[in-house]
């Protein structure tokens, strides 16, 4: 593989000391595509075949070396949806990983275990997009979580 010639290892580890504050755990569905059925109102698997996998996570799982599974996380939008049970509102974050996080995949679920906000702590988010660019010094996904817009009144 080829290189660029710039080492960006100590611009990753600011990026990390300075930005990401929040834990969190990536998990992964390996058996969805099997047996499992997707609930588009709730945005989960259920059914056979939602063996989880924990990707990135607590004890140091996918990782190489302390500080822990960090991440930052920012919402980015909100977007109401009529469907068939009522209005679900669909809302956006982009979830940034130190560049050493493995390789996450579209459908992995990010869950936010520690955050100094705490209406962060315990959401579900399923990443729809990863991003790769030359120059990056993180792992930037953009994940969603759907909220029935009748539990936001």
């Amino acid at each position: 593989m080829a290189t660029t010639g710039i080492d960006l290892t100590g611009a990753r580890a600011q990026v990390e000391s300075l930005m990401m504050v929040d834990l969190c755990a990536v998990t992964r569905n390996v058996d969805h595509e099997r047996d499992a059925t997707f609930n588009e109102s709730t945005g989960n698997f259920s059914g056979p075949g939602t063996d989880l996998v924990t990707i990135y996570g607590p004890d140091g799982v996918g990782i190489e070396d302390p500080p822990g599974p960090i991440c930052s996380v920012k919402q980015q939008s909100d977007q109401e949806q009529a469907i068939a049970g009522g209005p679900l509102v669909v809302k956006t974050f982009k979830v940034s990983l130190p560049w050493r996080a493995p390789e996450i995949l579209i459908g992995d679920v990010v869950t936010i275990t520690t955050s100094q906000d705490s209406l962060l702590l315990g959401q579900l988010l399923h990443v729809h997009d990863v991003h790769w660019a030359t120059f990056s010094v993180t792992r930037k996904l953009t994940c969603t979580r759907r909220v029935d817009a009748r539990d936001l009144d």
